[in-house]
């Protein structure tokens, strides 16, 4: 893969999961807000009517209704029965309403409405409190879950981070490597392009094309260079006229002149002719005489 596309795809995952944390606070916001306003449209709205009802029957405990009275506590029934959220209200609601619908009633009657009334507050107060654990549950599970998220952007930077510098500076130290290897004499090392990205891969097999090219290219030089100078040794030892040698500290040969070269032949033939088969040890023994005569 190159690097331009994997940075790409790094930076498009990341953005990917940033979209996601950032669209799960929108929702967790949108779903939170309902849930509030649900509290306020439909409990609340019911608890204001039960108070109301409330309020008219402790100002009118045993005196008669006036007509007013009479309507404002007919009003505030009918919110709250326009209002009902649990099945328990409809009891209370009808009951509430045989009492509106009788008028004037006795003390014992309006105290059993008060009752039923408390028990309506009692109704939409737990259920208040049941959809306000429902709001909180829900935005504590959304904020883990954003947690979660971020987390997993947090992981999956760090991961992408550690995969990218490997694939980058593996490459670059494996040609720094080859640099320095090459540079204090080691000029067979070469890059290998194994999983390392497009670009590396091209670099390091530019570099040893041109390092085989170099290696071909010094070897001709060498050995043209050996040619010219073997040929400019044979020519000073030719110069001169009684056999010469050229030979190393272990009084091995490395070059003669024509006469020398000559002179090994002879020998070589007459230590053929006598024995019937060549003793180098013998050949060396009368080249290094030869070589100590003044």
């Amino acid at each position: 893969m190159q690097i331009r596309t994997e940075i790409r795809l790094v930076i498009f995952v990341l953005l990917g999961l940033q979209f996601v944390t950032a669209t799960s606070a929108i929702w967790l916001v949108e779903r939170t807000a309902p849930a509030i306003e649900m509290i306020l449209a439909e409990n609340d709205y019911s608890l204001v009517a039960a108070e109301d009802m409330v309020h008219i029957l402790a100002g009118h405990h045993t005196d008669a209704w006036p007509a007013e009275v009479y309507t404002a506590f007919g009003e505030a029934l009918d919110r709250a029965e326009r209002n009902i959220t649990e099945p328990e209200e409809q009891a209370i609601i009808e009951f509430l309403r045989e009492f509106h619908m009788k008028g004037v009633q006795s003390p014992a009657q309006i105290d059993l409405a008060l009752n039923a009334l408390r028990e309506l507050v009692d109704i939409n107060r737990k259920t208040m409190h049941e959809a306000d654990s429902h709001a909180k549950r829900l935005a504590f599970a959304g904020a883990w879950a954003m947690v979660g998220l971020a987390m997993l952007a947090v992981v999956f930077s760090l991961l992408m981070v550690r995969r990218t510098g490997y694939r980058l500076l593996r490459p670059i130290h494996r040609l720094v490597d080859l640099a320095r290897a090459h540079q204090s004499g080691d000029k067979f090392q070469r890059f290998e392009a194994h999983r390392v990205p497009y670009e590396f891969a091209v670099i390091g097999g530019t570099l040893n094309q041109l390092m085989d090219q170099r290696i071909r290219k010094t070897s001709a030089m060498d050995h043209q260079l050996v040619r010219e100078e073997r040929a400019a040794l044979n020519a000073l030892l030719d110069r001169e006229m009684q056999p010469v040698w050229l030979m190393d500290s272990k009084d091995r040969v490395l070059a003669s002149n024509k006469q020398g070269a000559g002179l090994v032949h002879d020998m070589v033939e007459m230590i053929k002719s006598d024995e019937g088969k060549l003793d180098i040890t013998e050949l060396t023994n009368e080249i290094r005489m030869i070589r100590l005569r003044p």
